[in-house]
């Protein structure tokens, strides 16, 4: 667990050069809104090897800029019961920590449940270990819709996303005249320099067709997790 971070200040004077990119790319920003697709947010942390800690990262832009909402987007896993089979009114609690946590730390959540994946375990002829149950959720709609949606009270969009299925709807905001900021990442770690799907974290043509880009490795040194020592 995160150690404490209520009373968490920016130390941007050790940072003077991250201050002043973040000052620059929120420079005139009016009323912004931050949208975070929650599988590929937690997909850059694996792919960087790093863990971010909310409370900092919520600080260190409201700092920055005048951030009307921070919408958070995930899917919710149900629990399964005996014979395998999704459960209609269970979540498994670790989904439901979370939600409470995000909306006890200032996120809006907007959550939907994955479907499973039927298991191809029967049809499978070595002798490997059985895979475990699959879902599938697809939040872009619902992503893009408050996006769309929010255009008459929002000045700019942050997408906390690299997923190149969101190229049509920022193209869509700039032709309103708004502003978009991507962050992803576009560094690489070492032992990990590809997606385990064989491709990267950041859609190129949505990097390119945003106005600004945050790279999450470079804001590290003030959103990282420090772990609680009473935990350890």
């Amino acid at each position: 667990m995160p150690a404490p971070t209520v009373d968490y200040v920016p130390d941007f004077e050790a940072n003077p050069k991250l201050q002043k990119q973040l000052e620059q790319t929120f420079h005139n920003a009016g009323k912004v809104l931050f949208l975070i697709d929650g599988a590929n947010y937690m997909m850059m942390q694996d792919f960087l090897n790093v863990r971010v800690d909310l409370r900092k990262f919520r600080v260190v832009f409201n700092t920055i800029a005048n951030v009307s909402r921070f919408q958070y987007f995930m899917a919710q896993r149900p629990e399964l019961s005996e014979n395998g089979t999704p459960s209609s009114v269970s979540l498994r609690p670790t989904d439901v920590k979370l939600i409470r946590w995000l909306e006890e730390n200032g996120y809006s959540v907007v959550t939907k449940t994955a479907s499973l994946i039927p298991s191809d375990n029967d049809q499978r002829t070595d002798e490997s270990k059985p895979r475990g149950p699959s879902f599938k959720c697809n939040m872009d709609l619902e992503l893009a819709g408050v996006a769309l949606c929010e255009t008459d009270q929002i000045d700019t969009i942050v997408f906390v996303t690299g997923d190149g299925d969101f190229l049509d709807t920022v193209r869509r905001l700039k032709a309103r005249g708004k502003r978009v900021i991507v962050l992803s990442t576009q560094k690489r770690h070492a032992a990990d320099t590809l997606h385990p799907h064989g491709r990267g974290i950041l859609s190129e043509a949505l990097r390119r067709a945003s106005d600004m880009f945050i790279d999450l490795m470079d804001l590290m040194p003030l959103i990282e997790m420090v772990p609680n020592p009473d935990s350890q």
